[in-house]
């Protein structure tokens, strides 16, 4: 099982949405997908269609028990958090190996599916640092905002710093544009800043641009491959979904 953290210390920048919609594409692929939620919010596990009632969250894997798996769809499940996750930074914090409880919950599930995607909390702290410690990549979704910028360049130097102290294993897969307007003229500035700075080349092609189609198939609850399959949104995912899996392949991690 190849471990993806989707991960952006900035709020609001698509990682929930990002997410669910990448999980589709690789169930849809035939990849048996296992999406976690660790963001306390819970977004992912409500457009999800989990209920805001249920018992066994991924707070049981930080309490070292097994949480309860959901599925989602064909191919698609789910470890879901809940609002009860937004303390347990603070239960943990005198635990021996605290950095290391979903990597323990995850080594249970290796042959159970093919790809994972953790949605990151938008924060560096030791929930992502769980996160960070149990993967081999790191998908970063941003916009093309000069503060989204700087703080792709701040994620880069933090996971450097995990690999050299706590996973080895770990590596950037790339930064991806998210709602993306190809009009717009600082849009434009941004990517070329980020060639000039080199960090190009941890950018894949594709962008996603901002569609309608996505707020109405997250208020469905569905995914935007479930919503409107033919749709340009659905296109956008489509096109990173194959990159991604191209550079998985090329990288032998499935």
């Amino acid at each position: 099982m190849v471990t993806i953290s989707v991960m952006n210390q900035k709020g609001g920048v698509g990682k929930s949405t990002a997410t669910r919609n990448l999980g589709s594409f690789f169930a849809n692929q035939g990849y048996k997908t296992l999406m976690v939620d660790i963001d306390a919010q819970a977004n992912l596990s409500q457009i999800s269609n989990i209920p805001d009632d249920i018992e066994s969250t991924v707070l049981d894997a930080f309490r070292n028990k097994t949480p309860k798996i959901f599925t989602v769809a064909n191919n698609l499940s789910i470890i879901p958090s809940s609002l009860n996750f937004a303390g347990i930074e603070l239960e943990i914090i005198g635990a021996m190996q605290r950095e290391m409880f979903l990597v323990k919950t995850l080594n249970k599930l290796e042959n159970n599916f093919d790809i994972c995607l953790i949605d990151c909390p938008p924060a560096i702290n030791m929930i992502t640092t769980n996160s960070l410690a149990a993967s081999q990549w790191v998908l970063i979704p941003m916009e093309a905002s000069f503060l989204a910028f700087n703080g792709l360049e701040m994620m880069i130097n933090v996971i450097s710093m995990v690999r050299e102290g706590l996973n080895p294993n770990l590596s950037i897969l790339g930064a991806f544009i998210n709602k993306y307007k190809e009009h717009t003229i600082v849009s434009r500035d941004i990517l070329e800043k980020m060639k000039e700075k080199g960090i190009d080349i941890a950018l894949f092609d594709a962008k996603i641009r901002q569609y309608e189609d996505f707020k109405k198939a997250e208020f469905h609850k569905k995914s935007i491959f479930e919503f409107a399959k033919g749709s340009l949104a659905a296109s956008d995912y489509n096109k990173l979904g194959v990159e991604i899996v191209e550079k998985l392949k090329s990288n032998k991690s499935i």
